[in-house]
């Protein structure tokens, strides 16, 4: 019988609750030790400094809370100590956001399960390292009702590439506001580092070099752009030259269309493994989104538009 056991991601998990704890337990430090005379300076600091250290004790039970281990097999899933038949469950919706209020309050994708009596599960993908192994399992065994066997994604033969007709969606990496925003600032940053003074001449070239660098490669970051031909999905970056990422449609499962916070509007692709990969793609424009999911569902592939008006 196989057995699935939920692996928590040594970042979005284990991460998140040594951030948070250490942030706000440091200030919660800070509030108390800078109280030289609590009869003198009042019982407020004292409060709040309890406060903050509740407030960080109340985080990491609630995240941990709804984050529980999962164990996986041909008849049960336990979530921490509750344990339910797979038989009862009447809905599993393997991909969508929901919302997760313990990390920054936002939508994240997730599984969703609604058991017979109402109850309901969600195992949100980020918070575990091996989710796709979940959702595969749920997929070939609740609902196609079939024995588990772990998905393997196609090898890409790149030899063929060359020889398939390709069209391209992308913007001007110069001219689009992504672009202004990069070549702009390192500009700015050349000119303070020219034609301003500096105490060491030697300052404006490390300035130069160090901010202009990190800007570079948090811009160039959100440049990708999009390829496709008649079996392929092709994903290149504007700067990254060496990165291009091909995928076989007949592989994916789903893509999706979504923003996250201030960044560009981005592409997930899920493929039938239920494994992603986020690409931000801050020199498209609306319409050249639009053109290329028609595009892709012509070909059978299921786009989820969450950001761009149609």
């Amino acid at each position: 019988m196989t057995t699935i056991i939920s692996k928590r991601h040594a970042f979005n998990f284990y991460g998140i609750l040594i951030f948070v704890s250490l942030l706000f337990g440091g200030i919660g430090s800070f509030i108390l030790f800078e109280i030289a005379d609590w009869s003198q300076k009042g019982k407020t600091d004292l409060a709040i400094g309890i406060f903050v250290y509740l407030f960080v004790l109340l985080f990491i039970y609630s995240f941990v809370r709804n984050t529980p281990a999962i164990t996986l097999n041909e008849h049960t899933i336990k979530f921490g100590k509750k344990s339910f038949r797979l038989k009862d469950i009447e809905e599993v919706k393997l991909t969508g956001k929901r919302y997760f209020r313990y990390i920054f309050f936002t939508y994240m994708e997730a599984t969703t399960l609604v058991f017979k009596d109402g109850t309901e599960k969600v195992i949100f993908d980020s918070v575990y390292s091996n989710s796709h192994k979940i959702k595969s399992f749920l997929k070939q065994v609740v609902i196609d009702e079939k024995e588990y066997k772990p998905y393997q994604v196609s090898k890409i033969d790149k030899k063929n590439l060359p020889f398939e007709p390709k069209e391209y969606f992308k913007g001007n990496p110069f001219f689009s506001f992504r672009g202004i925003m990069l070549w702009g600032f390192i500009l700015f940053l050349s000119y303070l580092s020219f034609f301003k003074s500096f105490p060491n001449k030697n300052n404006p070239y490390v300035f130069l070099g160090v901010y202009g660098l990190f800007w570079f490669v948090l811009n160039s970051w959100m440049m990708y752009f999009f390829g496709l031909t008649k079996n392929y999905l092709i994903v290149k970056n504007h700067y990254f030259l060496w990165e291009i990422k091909t995928y076989k449609l007949t592989d994916i499962h789903e893509i999706v269309y979504e923003s996250q916070g201030r960044s560009p509007n981005c592409m997930r692709i899920i493929t039938k493994d239920f494994k992603y990969k986020l690409y931000r793609a801050g020199t498209l424009r609306d319409k050249t989104w639009i053109k290329l999911m028609h595009q892709l569902r012509e070909k059978g592939v299921n786009v989820r538009n969450e950001c761009i008006p149609e």
